[in-house]
């Protein structure tokens, strides 16, 4: 079958981006994980990028998706809802950690590390095997990602205003107390919301 029109999507988690074969790019909102699975929200993902690239119909899509799951059911429901919405008689799905190494290395051997909103490092060595390390997503992994250096930002700032950590002072190379008065709750007033509300949650 000659291929005339096609359908590329990396389908990150902070958003995903289409192009199609004659030119036209769109973005859309990053794959949302939602209860029941994560098929779901991967269709609304590249359902609204198809709308803003004007609903066109392809022979092949080929996705590229963070948090792509392995159980066949899932993988069927996911290339039915991209065929559904693309016309594509052909889908390809893989993880974006793969397609990330194929767009840099063409194929050839090498290290690609795709450190985003998650952390995926996968290699491929001269004799084609494939090593990945880390993907294992933000509840196991994704070491140096830019969701677990703002959890963890977050835990430090409101770890230290309830007093569980003392202030470091660089300049007397040591530890100082928290002020007297007790921990500062500024934090939890910022991101929690107001201190009425605050107070009722400690009541």
């Amino acid at each position: 079958m000659s291929i005339t029109s096609w359908l590329a999507i990396d389908g990150g988690q902070s958003q995903i981006r289409l192009r199609h074969s004659g030119g036209a790019q769109a973005q859309a909102d990053g794959v949302q994980h939602r209860p029941g699975g994560n098929v779901p929200g991967m269709l609304a993902s590249i359902r609204q990028g198809l709308a803003r690239l004007g609903s066109p119909r392809v022979q092949v899509a080929a996705l590229g998706m963070s948090g792509l799951f392995q159980e066949d059911q899932s993988l069927r429901e996911l290339a039915r809802g991209v065929a559904a919405a693309s016309g594509a008689t052909r889908v390809l799905l893989v993880g974006d950690d793969v397609t990330g190494h194929a767009g840099a290395l063409r194929g050839a051997p090498g290290v690609v590390a795709a450190i985003g909103t998650g952390t995926a490092v996968i290699g491929l060595t001269p004799g084609g095997e494939f090593n990945v390390v880390d993907g294992r997503g933000y509840l196991l992994g994704d070491e140096g990602s830019g969701f677990q250096l703002g959890r963890r930002g977050l835990r430090a700032v409101l770890e230290h205003a309830e007093g569980l950590h003392p202030a470091h002072d660089p300049d007397e190379g040591g530890h100082r107390p928290v002020r007297p008065g007790g921990p500062d709750r500024t934090p939890h007033l910022s991101l929690q919301g107001t201190g009425r509300r605050c107070g009722r949650l400690r009541r």
